[in-house]
């Protein structure tokens, strides 16, 4: 090549013919024309030849392929073959694809279709595991025939028909001819009836059987097969099966319906467990989770929700077990979300359902002396409900107000409030109380308390009990008792029934400190302890009207200390009438030995007498001590029991038991109650005894509030304030008012027609 060719980059100096190029310095550029020849519009009798080999050969191995399902060529060599073909010419590799169609459509009409006529032909509620079975199975067979195939036509497949506007892949034709032929008419009498509505039952009659044996791992394994292998195949939604679950499920329901309704009682738990079965099996199927919440929205509200209060009610006990209380948080969560999905409110009937089984468990509650323990059982089962299953404040709310309603009858009422009262002694009672067993006991007696309607007839029987141990308990604990006020207290808030307590307290308090063991001048030897009570707030002690003649050494002795006290409360007088409460300790000497003798203000008043003489009349002593008779005899009876036969009795005659004998050094005389409640009559007693200190409250407060009333108005302000808990009775107000003049809460003037509060 010269140097100029080089220089003219391309041109020729000896070309006639002169084009200019973009590539030169702007000179003309020489080049050759020379004359190209035309494409052959028809291949050649070689390539024609050849193509038509190629066809020969693929159409063999088609044939052997869907005759035996394998080809005796290396996969090597026909998937050189398609290639060649689909590289030869466009027209050869559309006749390809065509003759694939038409390979595949064939075995469809051939092979597959009657195996599925056979499967789906034969009614499938006689053994649809069966049907199930053998229907995967063809459908796999096929969709495995079809891989295979798309190994050996792939060139084809991916070359051609991926991009092709009117035909669609091998696999998916494939896929296509096996729904048509799913969904081909059965026979020509019934032009309505398909395949696929026998498949909707087969899958229908699946998940039927599912639910019913739940525990069959096999079963669900294949029904979610079944389900997914459909959603899997009808990607164009051609099949009823896949286009209408919803209608399956729905109709499923509505069948199952009728055997659930059966059991008012499992209705609800079986509707809740076959709906969280069957929405796990759609979505481990693969089906779209909004398709799923809209299928069980709607059978939500048609088959619970729209008459949620009838089917509930029986309901309940079931679902708040142990092991279904994840459906009853369930039911929450689908009632809480009601208003959003159904503009209905169904949260609220499932609250006032939740509080008629409260109401209705607490009923039950048998009025025994067990019935503290069982309340608190029946508290600790709701609220594990509320806090571990449904997890709601609401509910915990409901539980209160329930048990409370419930517990406002009269029956209740008195029962729970004379029980807990006794519970709370008999725990104060127990020696070597720990910081845990108070605790305890608090916690315990706040949930009943709390549910208690009429709570001032728990703290007027409270009151007794408390003044009971504070004058006769040997293990009384003041920081224990404390603590039980304290939680009254919290409660209540400062109230005046509340001060009653506080003052018993502190009237205990104050007489340990100012008044044990005290050295008093007339009974230098003697130990003296006393517990001043303030009369007016401590409930009404047992006193006698009567008053008896005490011995002179005992006189000296209350004398020595009422100028002790005077000293220091000097507005204040001393009342000894509570001879009972009043104990005595001393030494009597018998012929096997001395006894010390525990016994009240009364027994120590007889047996003084007998110091001067070894027997006495009955007469006699009446004179010498102001007894009256009755009483009298009564406290000979405690001093003469046959098992401490300290007097002897004989006709009107009383001696010393000089000869008595006992193992014991110390001895305890009790003196036991003229007349006992009887535990039948015990509740209404305490409702009284609550319904009394309510009255007398109610009218301390309003005097307290008016400062000066006239008597009549009194009355009309004191009923009317407490006629909203029962009407009361006039006659026990004027006796309440009464009693409150009497203790100086009071003051009537002296027309007697108005009546003035002391502070």
């Amino acid at each position: 090549m010269n140097e100029q060719l080089l220089l003219d980059l391309g041109g020729n100096a000896l070309e006639h013919r002169v084009h200019s190029t973009h590539l030169g310095s702007g000179s003309p550029k020489v080049c050759l024309d020379i004359p190209r020849s035309k494409r052959m519009r028809y291949p050649s009798e070689d390539l024609a030849t050849r193509i038509a080999h190629l066809n020969a050969r693929l159409d063999k191995d088609l044939t052997e392929f869907f005759t035996d399902h394998k080809v005796c060529r290396l996969f090597a060599l026909i998937y050189a073959d398609v290639e060649r073909l689909c590289l030869a010419s466009h027209s050869a590799q559309a006749r390809l694809a065509k003759h694939v169609f038409d390979k595949i459509d064939s075995e469809i009409a051939s092979k597959i279709q009657p195996r599925i006529s056979m499967c789906l032909s034969r009614d499938v509620r006689e053994s649809p595991v069966a049907a199930a079975e053998e229907f995967l199975t063809i459908c796999d067979d096929w969709i495995a025939l079809l891989t295979s195939l798309l190994k050996l036509f792939l060139y084809l497949d991916r070359s051609y028909l991926l991009h092709h506007p009117k035909h669609s892949s091998i696999k998916n034709h494939g896929i296509q001819s096996l729904l048509k032929a799913i969904n081909t008419k059965v026979d020509s009498q019934d032009a309505n009836q398909r395949k696929n509505d026998r498949l909707c039952a087969l899958v229908a009659l699946l998940l039927r059987e599912t639910r019913s044996n739940r525990s069959n791992l096999a079963l669900y394994n294949l029904t979610k097969r079944l389900i997914s292998t459909l959603k899997r195949v009808d990607v164009g939604h051609i099949l009823n099966a896949n286009n209408s679950f919803e209608s399956i499920i729905v109709d499923e329901y509505f069948a199952s319906k009728k055997k659930w309704m059966l059991d008012e009682e499992t209705y609800v738990l079986n509707l809740l467990r076959s709906m969280n079965d069957d929405s796990n099996l759609l979505l481990e199927s693969g089906e779209n989770p909004d398709v799923v919440r809209k299928i069980f929205k709607d059978i939500r509200w048609n088959f619970l929700l729209v008459d949620l209060n009838y089917r509930l009610a029986p309901a309940l006990p079931i679902l708040t077990t142990i092991e279904n209380r994840p459906y009853f948080q369930a039911l929450k969560a689908l009632c809480g979300t009601s208003m959003v999905d159904y503009g209905s409110d169904s949260m609220n009937i499932l609250l006032l359902v939740w509080r008629r089984y409260v109401e209705i468990r607490a009923k039950r509650v048998p009025l025994d002396l067990e019935i503290i323990t069982n309340i608190l059982s029946l508290w600790q089962d709701l609220n594990a409900i509320c806090q571990q299953g449904v997890k709601s404040n609401l509910f915990a709310f409901e539980v209160r107000y329930g048990l409370a309603n419930a517990f406002k009858s009269k029956d209740f009422s008195g029962a729970i409030v004379n029980s807990l009262s006794r519970y709370c002694d008999t725990a104060m009672k127990q020696t070597n109380k720990s910081n845990e067993i108070i605790s305890d006991l608090k916690d315990k007696m706040l949930i009943i308390f709390k549910l208690i309607s009429d709570k001032l007839a728990f703290i007027s029987v409270y009151e007794r009990d408390l003044s009971k141990r504070i004058l006769m308990s040997k293990n009384f604990d003041l920081t224990a008792e404390e603590q039980i006020v304290d939680a009254i207290e919290s409660v209540l808030g400062e109230t005046e029934v509340n001060l009653r307590l506080r003052v018993m307290l502190r009237d205990y308090v104050e007489s340990k400190t100012s008044y044990s063991h005290v050295k008093l001048p007339n009974a230098l030897e003697t130990d003296f302890s006393a517990l001043v009570l303030e009369k007016k707030i401590w409930p009404d002690v047992p006193g006698f009207s009567e008053d008896v003649c005490l011995p002179q050494a005992l006189k000296l002795i209350l004398n020595d200390f009422e100028v002790l006290f005077g000293s220091n409360e000097k507005r204040k007088v001393l009342d000894w009438k509570s001879f009972m409460l009043h104990q005595i300790t001393f030494t009597a000497h018998f012929a096997a030995g001395p006894k010390e003798l525990e016994v009240n203000l009364l027994q120590a008043v007889v047996l003084m007498l007998f110091e001067e003489s070894d027997t006495m009349s009955i007469t006699r002593i009446l004179e010498s001590t102001k007894m009256g008779e009755r009483l009298l005899r009564r406290v000979l009876g405690t001093l003469s029991t046959s098992r401490y036969p300290i007097l002897q009795m004989s006709g009107d005659l009383v001696s010393f038991n000089d000869s008595f004998t006992d193992k014991s050094s110390k001895i305890k005389l009790v003196m036991g109650k003229e007349k006992d409640i009887s535990p039948a009559d015990e509740p209404k007693a305490a409702v009284e005894r609550g319904r009394s200190s309510e009255c007398r409250s109610t009218l301390v407060r309003i005097m307290k509030s008016e400062g000066t009333l006239i008597y009549t108005e009194l009355l009309g302000k004191a009923i009317e304030a407490l006629t909203p808990r029962g009407v009361p009775n006039v006659q026990d107000l004027k006796t309440e008012i009464e009693y409150l003049i009497l203790m100086d809460y009071l003051a009537r003037d002296a027309d007697g027609k108005n009546l003035t509060y002391i502070p």
